[in-house]
């Protein structure tokens, strides 16, 4: 797994400069650290590869060195190259190519001394890489090689052979065939990654089994790096630079990201790709626009770390230029280790603060050395005080230990005085070296890569005569191989001897195979985006298709208004030809002019329009009722070029809404004279059931017993259907009063509601003996009055319908919903249940599940709450189970406080 502070310096560059055109057809491209040879039998045909090659290393900005011998000398190379480069006299003037003969070079000093030559090419390399020139392009005939110097020569290839791929060089060696024998070519081809020889008029390539299996291994390393990218637990982006007119660097766009962007901006791809910074991350102005646009116009990669406000985090980011004027970013979420490195700061400071309190302490000891007693209270107080500081400093040191693990960074320090050399415990981990191990550099070496020791040592030295000490190098623990950069401190006397010093060591192991993988993957790149390009070529052809193919008109509008395409449909709509619309102004063809080009100055300024109404006028007077969609389209460098908009009829449309406006209004009004109805028959129903109710009751007062048993039987019967008509009619004005006589929406905690039922429902609470309980109630916006009679019709039917002998258990409570956005509130019983088939009809008006007479009341009350719940737009349902009671849920929407 990739963690965090991976450093990628000088990325840009090498994947830039990883793969070096050759200049020759059949080779093509190749990697810095290329060897291989040449079999020519004539001066034209060292011409015919010669002049090619460094042609390409000019124009790449590498330094050229020719070596030239019988039959091709330097002033006949030189009139080649002319021929080929007429610039050729300012490549010289300005020193990046070299015409020399061999007795220069090979046998300067009048023999052939293997090391001189080699170590020549190091030299002529590194001079060359500060002047700032990407490397190193040779070429040397060996058309000088005696028989008595054919082995030391041999030799030389196969040591340039080995080393060679470590520097940024490109060797071309040639050989001539009259000069070779069959087993000095075999030498010849041994010692080179692959061989040039002519073939019937044609150069061809001869390939050595180790070149073959470098060449698979590439291509199973391009397979690889897709998955690292992919993988990869680092935020990796491709920008683009935008520029004004005055070629200032003003914005830039994404042009790809990987998941792991995705998940830690929590941005999603499609919401980056092609869209300028500015706009993405709501900062004002494009982030850190200064220093991406010098790394895409330079090409000097950088890194940096930096505070996003916007975000509130901390990232860590490296910046290359894969191109010009663009650059790619590689960053981390830091913010973690960031807090760890401040809460250091601040434990480090407090330890300073004690010790400053200590040293101050001291002095007041001394100048009240003559009150003994005092002084005395003051030693106590001061060793307090430097326990506590000393405490501190332990915690100081064990929170640092901490804050090196999570940011895999070691130290040391070095006291030359007392040959005392400290290590952390993350250096210890590092270099796997136990604790307690006696540290000595004679220690610390062995642990370094046995090809890196020369290296290593070198540096040290030179640190320790003045020189930065700042390296990157591979060190061995157990079977493994692990790359480290230090970086080191040190302290000098007045005279330039080392007192000591502290350095720091990183653990870069994963970032030099991310840059590994990078460097292979910049040609697979390449092919990507010529792939892209045919593509695009393709596409356009297939989007003409597409949009001839849309029944609905569409148009493209230029900058200025006027149309630049349109399709056939438009044509139709229109009344007028392809040729006579093209060139003409947007807003001609529409009933309001003014209108259709306010829309489109929308779509300028705000990106889209849609659903813009506009009346297209057909030249025979025919209009037709448009909606319009409209997006600006842009060129390669983000620049809006013009409008894409298109219509759709909706003359149907128009016809359905003024049908549907008519059918709502009679709904309306029969609603209205239905509501009007209820209120007025319930009302008036009141007044004969009252007079039927009390005349039904005196009779049972003054004739109950003076009539016969059935007489009496009848005087209830009519007193109690009385009694049950008034409070279905109640109960019916009611349920047509929800809708009408509710009040207002008020923000109020529903334990108020919940608190106004239960003393409604006090007596039969007690007369029941309940046991009601429920959890903390969230705050709602509703009506009040309402929720207090839902809470009371739910409470009061799980107390009429409890199991006889067993006490009513009520439990009221809630949750928050965030997928619906609303509160979820249920009332659970243990009465008698409901079977699951009349789980929906019990909240039908009048739906009753017992006989009348059995249970109390006019079966309309969950009816009520159904309506009520519907109102406030939530939902009310009941899960049940006939003999194990019941729970009543009800929603109510979340209302999101506003500031």
């Amino acid at each position: 797994m990739v963690k965090s502070n991976i450093w990628l310096e000088n990325t840009g560059k090498e994947l830039e400069q990883a793969i070096r055109q050759s200049g020759i057809g059949v080779i093509g491209s190749v990697p810095w650290g290329t060897h291989f040879c040449q079999f020519y039998q004539t001066k034209e045909d060292l011409i015919d590869t010669l002049v090619p090659y460094f042609k390409a290393g000019l124009e790449n900005n590498e330094f050229c060195m020719w070596i030239t011998a019988e039959p091709l000398f330097e002033e006949e190379a030189k009139n080649a190259l002319q021929k080929a480069i007429p610039d050729i006299d300012f490549y010289l003037e300005q020193g990046q190519i070299e015409i020399i003969p061999y007795n220069d070079w090979y046998t300067k000093g009048g023999s052939f001394d293997s090391d001189r030559v080699l170590n020549g090419w190091v030299d002529k390399l590194n001079n060359a890489l500060e002047k700032g020139f990407d490397g190193l392009r040779l070429s040397g005939n060996t058309f000088w090689l005696e028989k008595e110097d054919w082995n030391d020569f041999v030799d030389y290839e196969e040591e340039v052979d080995g080393v060679i791929g470590e520097y940024k060089m490109m060797a071309l060696c040639t050989y001539s065939l009259e000069k070779c024998t069959a087993a000095e070519i075999i030498d010849v081809v041994n010692n080179h990654e692959f061989a040039l020889t002519k073939r019937e008029g044609k150069w061809e390539m001869i390939e050595t089994l180790e070149h073959k299996r470098t060449e698979e291994a590439l291509r199973e390393s391009e397979g690889k790096y897709h998955s690292l990218y992919s993988s990869m637990n680092e935020g990796v982006a491709l920008h683009k630079i935008l520029y004004d007119k005055e070629g200032k660097p003003v914005d830039y766009i994404i042009t790809d990201v990987n998941p792991s962007y995705e998940k830690i901006l929590d941005i999603k791809r499609e919401e980056v790709t092609n869209k300028k910074a500015s706009e993405i991350y709501g900062a004002g102005e494009p982030p850190y626009i200064n220093i991406y646009s010098s790394v895409a116009e330079t090409g000097n990669p950088t890194r940096f770390e930096a505070y996003f406000e916007p975000m509130d985090r901390y990232f860590s980011i490296s910046v290359f230029s894969p191109r010009q004027r663009e650059f790619a970013t590689i960053f981390e979420d830091i913010t973690e280790r960031k807090k760890a490195e401040i809460h250091e700061k601040e434990l480090l400071n407090h330890v300073q603060k004690s010790a400053e309190e200590l040293e101050v302490s001291n002095e007041e000891l001394q100048a009240t050395t003559e009150e003994l007693h005092t002084a005395n209270e003051e030693l106590r107080e001061q060793g307090d005080e430097l326990l506590q500081a000393n405490q501190a400093l332990w915690q100081s040191r064990e929170d640092m230990d901490r804050a090196q693990e999570v940011g895999q960074i070691g130290s040391w320090r070095l006291d030359v005085c007392r040959n005392i050399l400290t290590w952390s415990d993350e250096n210890h981990r590092i270099f796997g070296v136990p604790r307690g191990t006696p540290m000595t550099y004679e220690t610390f070496l062995g642990i370094v890569h046995p090809d890196d020791r020369k290296y290593v040592d070198i540096q040290w030295k030179s640190g320790l005569a003045g020189e930065p000490y700042d390296i990157e190098h591979r060190i061995v623990v157990g079977r493994q191989v692990k790359w480290v950069r230090e970086k080191a401190y040190l302290e000098f006397d007045d005279e330039g001897m080392v007192l000591g010093g502290f350095g720091i060591t990183q653990d870069i192991t994963k970032r030099k195979k991310i840059e590994e993988e990078l460097r292979k993957a910049h040609d697979h790149l390449e092919e990507k985006v010529k792939e892209r390009t045919a593509e695009l070529k393709l596409a356009g052809v297939y989007n003409r298709s597409l949009i001839e193919a849309s029944l609905d008109p569409l148009v493209t509008i230029g900058p200025d208004g006027k149309i630049t395409d349109v399709n056939k449909a438009t044509e139709l709509v229109t009344g007028h030809f392809r040729g006579e619309l093209i060139g003409t102004d947007f807003s001609n063809y529409f009933t309001e002019p003014q209108k259709a080009k306010f829309g489109y100055q929308k779509v300028f300024r705000e990106g889209e329009a849609r659903d813009y109404p506009l009346e297209i006028r057909h030249k025979n007077g025919h209009i037709t009722p448009v909606l319009y969609h409209a997006s600006v389209y842009r060129d390669e460098s983000g620049e809006v070029i013009g409008v894409f908009a298109s219509a759709r009829d909706i003359t149907e449309i128009k016809k359905v809404e003024k049908q549907l406006k008519e059918i709502i209004q009679e709904l309306k009004c029969s609603n209205e004279e239905l509501q009007r109805f209820a209120y007025i028959t319930s009302h008036d129903l009141q007044e004969p059931l009252r007079t039927m109710g009390n005349y039904a009751g005196l009779l049972k007062h003054r004739y109950k017993g003076r009539l016969d048993e059935d007489a009496d039987d009848f005087l209830d019967y009519m007193a109690s259907g009385a009694a049950r008509m008034k409070d279905m009619v109640q109960g019916l004005l009611d349920y047509s009063r929800v809708g009408t006589r509710g009040h207002e929406f008020t923000e109020f905690n529903a334990k108020k509601a919940l608190d106004g039922a239960l003393i409604n429902l006090k007596s039969s609470i007690e007369e029941y003996n309940a046991e009601i309980t429920y959890e903390s109630l969230p705050d709602v916006f509703a009506d009040e009055s309402q929720i207090q009679s839902v809470f009371q019709n739910l409470t009061g039917n799980a107390l009429k319908f409890h199991k006889e002998g067993v006490q009513p258990k009520i439990h009221i409570s809630s949750k928050r919903d965030l997928k619906e956005l609303e509160w979820v509130f249920s009332v659970t019983d243990n009465g008698i249940g409901i079977e699951e088939e009349y789980s929906d009809k019990i909240f039908e008006v009048f739906k009753r599940l017992h006989a009348i007479g059995k249970y109390q009341g006019a079966g309309i009350g969950l009816a009520i709450a159904k309506r009520i719940i519907e109102r406030h737009g939530g939902r009310i349902w009941v899960e049940s189970e006939l003999g194990k009671g019941s729970t009543f849920y009800f929603t109510i929407p979340i209302k999101e406080k506003t500031s």
